[in-house]
C-alpha cells in the first residue's frame, strides 16, 4: 500500500512540474506581442552622476519611457523583459518604475539583472488586462564616453517591437561647446537654463531596425548639469510669467518655437513633450530627495534619509527645507510650476 501510495504521489508530481512548465512557457514574454504605442529614450551626458561615482570620468544617464499594450489575446501577469548594456563596466541601475493609474505617481518595480542575456526583467504589480496599455521607465547609467581633445560617445537603439512612435531625445551638458550630433537631429532647441535639447522621431519604427547616432562636445570638466542648475537662479522669463498652471507640454513647445502641426517635420508631440516633462521631474524627486538605488518608494512625508536622521531636529528641518527648495527648482525648470507659485511657495519655506 506504501508503494502505491509512493509512486502516486511521485506520477502526480511529474505530471504537475510539467503541467507548471507550459504555463510558465505561456507566461513567457514575447515582445512583438506587445507592441509600443510610444517610446521615448533621453540620453543625457554628464547629466548627473550615481553616488561614489569617480569624479574622473563623465557618466550617461539613458532614460527609456515606454508605453505599449497588450496583444497577446489574454491577461498578462508574467515577467516583463527589456534589453540593457549590462555589460558596460560601469553599468548602475538608477530607476525601474511603472505607472499603474493615469496621472498618479510612479512605483518603483522590484527588478532582476541577467547579465547573460543582458536583460532587466521585473513583473507589473497587477495583471496586464488584453488591448490594455502597460506603461514604465527605466533609467541607468554607463560610461561609453571617450576623452580626448573632445568628448565623443556612440549610442544605438535597437526597438524590441514595432513602435507606432519613437522619440529619441539628447541633452548636451551645460557649460559644454560645440556640441554636434550625427545625423543631424529634426529638431534642435534650448532649454531656459540653455541647456541644448536634439530631438529625433520615427514614425512606426519596426522591430530590430537599430537607430544609432555619435554625439561630440568641448567640456573641460566633468560637473554635471544638476550640480550647475542648482546653482543657478531659477529663469526670470517670459516662460515663467503670467497665470500658474503652464504645462510641461507648452514650455516644450514654446521652446522649439511652435507645435508639432505646424510643421511637416517630425516633431515630439504632445505626449512626447508631456513625458520630457515629467520624466524630468521624477528624476529631480530621485536626485535630491536622496532615494537613488531603492526598489520601494518612500513615504513623501519622509524625505530625510536614515543617515539624517542621526543629526538634531534643526539639522533634519534644515536638510528638508534644501530638499523642497531644490525640488521646486527642478518643477520651476521643466514648467510643471510658474515663477510666480514658485516665489509663492520659496517664501513660505522661508
Amino acid at each position: 500500500m506504501l508503494k502505491k501510495l509512493m509512486a502516486f504521489v511521485f506520477i502526480t508530481t511529474l505530471i504537475g512540474s510539467f503541467f507548471l512548465k507550459d504555463v510558465s512557457a505561456n507566461e513567457a514574454f514575447q515582445a512583438e506581442k506587445f507592441p509600443y504605442k510610444e517610446m521615448q529614450v533621453q540620453v543625457m551626458p554628464e547629466f548627473d552622476y550615481p553616488k561614489d561615482w569617480s569624479k574622473e570620468k563623465p557618466s550617461l544617464l539613458v532614460g527609456y519611457f515606454g508605453t505599449f499594450v497588450n496583444k497577446s489575446g489574454s491577461e498578462y501577469s508574467g515577467e516583463i523583459t527589456f534589453p540593457l548594456p549590462v555589460d558596460d563596466p560601469d553599468f548602475e541601475m538608477y530607476l525601474a518604475a511603472e505607472f499603474p493609474e493615469a496621472n498618479k505617481p510612479e512605483v518603483q518595480v522590484e527588478y532582476r539583472i541577467d547579465q547573460e542575456q543582458k536583460l532587466i526583467i521585473w513583473k507589473p504589480t497587477k495583471p496586464i488586462e488584453t488591448d490594455a496599455t502597460y506603461n514604465y521607465v527605466i533609467e541607468y547609467y554607463a560610461n561609453p564616453i571617450e576623452v580626448k581633445d573632445t568628448k565623443s560617445f556612440n549610442y544605438r537603439f535597437t526597438p524590441p517591437a514595432n513602435m507606432e512612435q519613437l522619440n529619441i531625445v539628447f541633452y548636451a551638458p551645460i557649460n559644454s561647446k560645440d556640441f554636434t550630433m550625427e545625423p543631424k537631429a529634426t529638431n534642435e532647441s534650448k532649454s531656459e537654463y540653455g541647456e541644448e535639447i536634439h530631438h529625433y522621431q520615427y514614425l512606426n519604427a519596426k522591430k530590430g531596425a537599430e537607430v544609432s547616432y555619435k554625439a561630440s562636445y568641448v567640456k573641460k570638466d566633468n560637473a554635471s548639469s544638476m550640480s550647475v542648475i542648482s546653482t543657478m537662479d531659477p529663469p526670470n522669463d517670459e516662460n515663467h510669467q503670467g497665470t500658474s498652471g503652464t504645462t510641461a507640454t507648452e514650455q516644450v513647445l514654446k521652446n522649439s518655437g511652435g507645435t508639432s502641426k505646424a510643421s511637416n517635420r517630425p516633431f515630439i508631440d504632445t505626449t512626447g513633450a508631456v513625458i520630457i516633462g515629467f520624466s524630468m521631474i521624477i528624476m529631480g524627486v530621485f536626485i535630491f530627495l536622496g532615494f537613488k538605488g531603492k526598489k520601494s518608494v518612500p513615504s513623501p512625508k519622509s524625505p530625510v534619509s536614515k543617515e539624517e536622521t542621526k543629526g538634531s531636529k534643526n539639522t533634519k528641518k534644515v536638510d528638508s527645507k534644501s530638499n523642497e527648495k531644490k525640488l521646486l527648482r527642478s518643477m520651476l525648470m521643466t514648467g510643471e510650476i510658474d515663477q510666480q507659485t514658485y516665489d509663492e511657495k520659496i517664501k513660505k519655506l522661508g
